[in-house]
């Protein structure tokens, strides 16, 4: 009987088989940790006096986040915690600026406006900007810049929407 015998051969297979599948399982295992998702960003006393801070894309990939479109970050300071939104999030990915004067968050192109907090005004925009999962952690704020929350419709956002305290940045 040679070494290579058609049920020793199968045994073989059957065995290089499984032990392929487990390290395949467990790299990707691995790679789909939830902790390794997380960005840390900033202290979340920085961002508590700032109220809104904007990571440009530049900054992002120092910290090896990668992405197939433009992305920036706001994070932005709320009572009931931080809240990161997608500055490319606009109509269209329009990119949205914050404006300090009215605390909206606006897009030249389309005129759409939205609250401090993502959600939609008014504009040609449908939707809310698009969200992040946020966390803090040891004082940390942290975000899942892979994942997204669900978006609010223009009237979903009505009886959250906050007004404008003051002078746009971009006329409407």
């Amino acid at each position: 009987m040679s070494a290579f015998s058609p049920r020793t051969l199968r045994l073989q297979i059957v065995i290089l088989l499984v032990a392929a599948l487990a390290l395949v399982t467990g790299l990707f295992a691995t790679s789909g940790a939830e902790e390794d998702d997380w960005v840390t960003l900033v202290n979340a006393d920085v961002l508590e006096f700032n109220e809104v801070l904007f990571f440009p894309e530049e900054m992002l990939k120092d910290k090896r986040v990668r992405f197939s479109r433009q992305f920036a970050v706001y994070l932005v300071h709320s009572p009931d915690g931080p809240v990161a939104l997608n500055a490319y999030g606009g109509w269209r990915r329009e990119r949205v600026t914050y404006c300090e004067t009215s605390e909206l968050f606006e897009a030249s192109r389309s005129g759409s406006k939205f609250d401090k907090y993502g959600y939609n005004l008014y504009g040609a925009a449908s939707m809310s900007i698009p969200r992040m999962p946020v966390r803090v952690v040891a004082g940390m704020v942290q975000i899942q810049p892979y994942e997204r929350l669900p978006r609010f419709t223009r009237k979903e956002s009505e009886r959250y929407v906050l007004q404008p305290v003051g002078p746009y940045c971009i006329p409407h």
